[in-house]
């Protein structure tokens, strides 16, 4: 019984990064129109790396991404907005915050490259995190060069 207890107090604590994780990528992944295969398969190679995130059903983290980008989809300007608020909770810890915005990073990187939108929306999440715009430019950087570095 302790251990069911622990385990939904860690979904509790964990909730809202899960929650802002997901609507990042969703932003991101809509950001040029579409949602790519690719950055759908990314997602979930970045849910299933983050342990703190073990704790949840991977299912449970694409019903969180579908409803975001459902809701970009439908209404762009107010869906983004709704994802940014939920990205920005995470703001008050520097450390998940460059987290979050390194995974949407990675996204972005799932089809080739950052395009001008993507960018524009890794933006305005380092925006919500109250992150500097280098921490994206670094973000970029340094994921893009491990890209080159596994295809080598």
């Amino acid at each position: 019984m302790l251990e069911t207890l622990k385990r939904e107090l860690a979904r509790y604590r964990q909730r809202s990064f899960l929650d802002a994780l997901m609507a990042g990528c969703a932003v991101v992944a809509t950001a040029d129109g579409s949602v790519s295969l690719s950055e759908r398969s990314r997602i979930d190679r970045i849910f299933e790396s983050m342990h703190e995130l073990d704790i949840f059903d991977p299912h449970e983290a694409v019903d969180r991404f579908n409803d975001f980008a459902e809701s970009i989809a439908l209404d762009a300007e107010r869906g983004r907005r709704e994802a940014l608020a939920e990205i920005d909770d995470q703001a008050d810890d520097p450390a998940r915050a460059l987290l979050l915005l390194r995974a949407c990073v990675a996204v972005s990187l799932a089809d080739g490259a950052v395009n001008e939108a993507e960018r524009q929306a890794l933006a305005d999440i380092g925006d919500a995190l109250a992150l500097p715009p280098a921490s994206l430019e670094e973000a970029i950087a340094s994921l893009a060069q491990g890209r080159r570095e596994v295809r080598s």
